[in-house]
């Protein structure tokens, strides 16, 4: 059976106003290496803007890089990557952005990192 397991999620709420956003999440894969979708979901970030998010530690292949991406869809916009990311990998991961008009209120993003467990 397999089971979709979220590794990590860090929100990131921002203020009405915002131009540019950057905030670290701490990331420790664990004792189990896995093939990790890394995901930024978006709410309410304004069209045209950008977001992206890269890791400061080797080791996962392909990097944890998502070079700065337009968002193309409202109120919703989720954006991603596929690793492999090894066993006991640690790192900070900075997800980053501008944008493209001040963001309402209710603007948030998310980084999610999630794997299909096997059991």
């Amino acid at each position: 059976m397999n089971n979709l397991k979220i590794k990590h999620q860090e929100r990131l709420n921002l203020n009405a106003g915002d131009i540019q956003f950057k905030f670290d999440v701490n990331y420790d894969q664990g004792s189990e290496a896995a093939e990790v979708q890394f995901s930024l979901i978006c709410t309410n970030v304004p069209l045209g803007s950008t977001v992206g998010f890269s890791s400061n530690t080797s080791g996962p292949n392909p990097p944890i890089v998502l070079p700065p991406t337009k968002v193309i869809t409202y109120p919703s916009f989720i954006v991603g990557m596929l690793s492999y990311v090894p066993a006991n990998y640690t790192a900070v991961i900075t997800v980053a952005g501008d944008f493209s008009e001040p963001p309402p209120a209710n603007t948030s993003i998310d980084l999610q990192a999630a794997y299909v467990a096997v059991q």
